[in-house]
């Protein structure tokens, strides 16, 4: 029916989003732990280090001196832990939608119903075989 269109659009719309945002979150986390690991190298460094360092900076490099770059990396981090933090309330936001419309769609299809999600592809990946014999 109509209806059963629209759950569907709308969890393919959301499911999509969330495959957006899982590839944002681990783009941010290893942003940050970029940053985590040159804040940390900078100060092992110490008095003794080098009197600068080198900071990308778009498609440029920039030399810092080790205060004002362990500043900009401080920043940084802090920027990127607040949008991690966005993200993944965003992702439970979808996921929690997502839930009634995927209960309504199964109450009513059951296995007749494909649904692209997380779930599923834990099953594949865990070697779940179907009733047609694919992986």
């Amino acid at each position: 029916t109509r209806s059963d269109q629209i759950d569907l659009n709308k969890y393919a719309g959301l499911n999509y989003r969330c495959k957006e945002i899982k590839d944002l979150i681990k783009e941010a986390q290893s942003e940050l732990d970029g940053c985590r690991d040159a804040a940390d190298e900078i100060l092992m460094a110490g008095p003794d280090g080098p009197a600068y360092f080198q900071y990308r900076w778009g498609e440029t490099f920039n030399d810092w001196n080790a205060d004002a770059a362990t500043e900009l990396l401080d920043t940084k981090v802090e920027y990127l832990e607040k949008q991690l933090e966005g993200l993944e309330e965003e992702m439970l936001e979808m996921q929690e939608a997502m839930m009634p419309i995927r209960a309504r769609l199964k109450a009513k299809f059951g296995d007749a119903v494909a649904l692209d999600d997380d779930s599923n592809v834990e099953e594949e990946e865990s070697g779940h075989v179907d009733e047609d014999g694919e992986e």
